[in-house]
């Protein structure tokens, strides 16, 4: 587990819609995943933006985790 730095934190809690959909079709256009549709990694990010929305108002830190 590894805690996600301020700044991506702070982009995301402060991105508006139009943001997300341009960030949606970069990530989507790079091909990484392979398969990702602009759908989902617009719901991905939709989602992370309000996570991190709400660890910025509660005060709060993100945190990754993976396992390999």
């Amino acid at each position: 587990m590894v805690a996600v730095t301020d700044t991506p934190r702070e982009a995301l809690a402060h991105a508006g819609e139009d943001d997300l959909a341009r960030a949606a079709a970069q990530w989507r256009a790079s091909g990484e995943p392979s398969g990702l549709t602009e759908e989902t990694a617009s719901g991905a990010l939709t989602a992370l933006s309000t996570l991190a929305r709400r660890a910025h108002d509660r005060g709060h830190r993100l945190y990754c985790w993976w396992s390999l």
